[in-house]
């Protein structure tokens, strides 16, 4: 690293430059990127030119599949459809068949899931 090198003889070592706030926060209007490490040494800052931009909430978009896949009751609890009704029904008993009808309600972890990541909107 070329500024860990020692200067040569008869240069006096300057210390850590005097703070300016003109320099630390740039010009109106533009980020300041100051790495860690040259932070704390106080010898090298980083000035970067990007000008500053507005910063917006990221848009909570609800994830299409568990839009056709879930519903929210009045309540709040999750309403999703009955698993394992696909196919191979032939093997089942005529009473998981008949339990398996319609729709049923997640239990509170699952909802909980579902309510967090996938129906933000909901």
């Amino acid at each position: 690293m070329p500024w860990l090198r020692q200067p040569p003889l008869g240069l006096a070592i300057l210390g850590p430059r005097p703070y300016n706030p003109a320099v630390l926060n740039g010009p109106a209007g533009h980020a300041v990127a100051v790495s860690e490490a040259q932070s704390t040494k106080g010898a090298r800052r980083r000035i970067s030119a990007m000008p500053l931009m507005e910063s917006k909430m990221p848009k909570l978009k609800t994830k299409s599949s568990a839009k056709k896949r879930f519903r929210l009751t009045a309540t709040g609890r999750v309403k999703a459809g009955q698993a394992g009704k696909r196919h191979g029904m032939i093997k089942r008993s005529p009473k998981f068949i008949r339990d398996a009808r319609g729709t049923t309600m997640l239990s509170d972890p699952d909802a909980r899931i579902i309510k967090k990541n996938f129906l933000r909107n909901a």
